[in-house]
């Protein structure tokens, strides 16, 4: 996971002095090309095989290229939580007050200043050819004291600091290059995935809406149709628990809970136990579609980080499987949440009803 983003050039932001969010979100999609048709399903048609892969963190460069590559190779669109601190620099660190927290202390640091532009072009990059950027927020607090226990206030203090750190990234940098800017404000943000996948619906529901966002995808689950919170008009898209292979065990679709289960939650490995762990993680992710695929046809949900765990494994697999799915299921469609989210909601609610009824594959 990934350090933070940038704020406001004149002091430190918090909830009284921020943007402030707006009460009525826009429909307005990132972007439709490149995407399926949204089209009502009508009664016993046989709905689309979506896949939606989606990382937290989205800082490191040679991960962006990396995975921006495997979208374009396999006529994919991914979904990006950016960690907001890795555009904020070390030495304006004094201007984030995590929620709770000392002013200027983060869980996972802050930006280098000199590598802030490319994550800027990397961003700008990855919007331009269509996939979805997020949020995963600011100062990843996972502690007893952290995001787990956050109330409203609290999380409108960390969503309006993140919406500052991204919109006046530029100012706060004192970047003058006038080729970099991004095409794009804080408003895109749709859905995020929270810290540790910790918070509380009650308390961050309603500031999420607020913000303009229509999903969370911060939940826990099966291989089954998602479902909207009805109160708050979110959908939860969840990370789903799957076989992983090779260990007479089940776990999450995630790396780290992968990795829980692979090597005990250590990211490093000898060479063998590397191998073994991108071969599992491979044929776990495999087996999971076929099994959705031939049965209920739930979207599959995949969270990964930006990362070169054991030996970079889980980056080998996810390539191998988003090119091998690509080739071998014709029907499968790498989605991002944004789009996701427009599906579903152009649906028949009672068409919809019966795939949420249907049971997860037992394979």
């Amino acid at each position: 996971m990934s350090p933070g983003s940038g704020g406001s050039s004149s002091g430190t932001p918090s909830s009284t002095t921020s943007p402030s969010p707006t009460d009525t979100p826009t429909d307005t999609p990132q972007t439709t090309e490149g995407f399926p048709p949204i089209t009502k399903l009508k009664a016993g048609e046989k709905p689309p095989q979506f896949v939606v892969l989606s990382f937290d963190g989205a800082c490191k460069h040679d991960l962006w290229q990396h995975y921006l590559e495997l979208a374009r190779d396999n006529d994919a669109h991914f979904t990006f939580f950016l960690s907001g601190l890795c555009l904020l620099p070390d030495a304006k660190r004094t201007m984030y007050r995590g929620p709770g927290k000392p002013i200027g202390y983060s869980a996972i640091g802050f930006g280098e200043a000199s590598l802030i532009p490319q994550r800027i072009r990397d961003i700008t990059q990855a919007y331009d050819e269509g996939n979805e950027i997020g949020t995963h927020f600011l100062g990843h607090f996972c502690d007893a004291k952290g995001v787990g226990t956050w109330s409203a206030a609290q999380w409108t203090s960390e969503l309006n600091q993140a919406v500052t750190f991204l919109d006046d990234w530029k100012s706060i940098n004192g970047n003058t290059d006038p080729t970099l800017q991004l095409p794009f404000s804080a408003d895109i943000w749709k859905g995020a995935r929270t810290p540790c996948l910790l918070g509380k619906p009650k308390a961050m529901y309603p500031v999420w809406k607020k913000f303009g966002f229509t999903y969370d995808a911060s939940r826990t689950g099966t291989l089954t149709w998602p479902k909207k919170v009805p109160t708050y008009g979110l959908w939860e898209f969840p990370l789903q628990r799957i076989n992983v292979v090779g260990y007479n065990k089940t776990n999450l679709s995630m790396d780290y809970n992968l990795l829980y289960v692979q090597n005990k939650g250590q990211i490093k490995a000898p060479p063998a136990t590397c191998a073994k762990i991108e071969n599992s993680t491979y044929q776990s992710l495999l087996q999971a579609l076929k099994a959705v695929n031939s049965t209920n046809r739930a979207p599959f949900f995949i969270g990964n980080h930006f990362n070169q765990w054991a030996c970079g494994a889980y980056v080998k697999a996810l390539t191998r499987f988003v090119t091998d799915a690509h080739a071998q299921y014709p029907d499968v469609h790498f989605v991002t949440f944004e789009y996701l989210t427009r599906w579903l909601d152009a649906q028949d609610p009672k068409i919809l009803a019966k795939l949420q009824q249907k049971p997860p594959p037992r394979y």
